[in-house]
């Protein structure tokens, strides 16, 4: 649930610039973007917008992000 999107991004979050086994780099602003629709589920409006942004950080043309609010 929510608390595993929360971990999975705080650990891309403490490993940031490094791939994954294999080289593989994808899934950190995607956890990002869960625990944002997670914080909008949850009523924190201001959570789910930090967590958009953060997604589009890693991500600028992540479009779901930004329909959701990330700016």
């Amino acid at each position: 649930g929510c608390a595993r999107f929360r971990e999975a991004a705080a650990a891309f979050d403490a490993g940031a610039g490094q791939n994954g086994p294999a080289g593989i780099a994808w899934g950190h602003a995607e956890a990002h973007y869960w625990v944002g629709r997670c914080a909008q589920t949850a009523g924190d409006a201001a959570g789910a917008k930090r967590a958009f942004a953060r997604a589009l950080e890693l991500e600028p043309r992540f479009a779901a992000a930004r329909q959701r609010g990330g700016n």
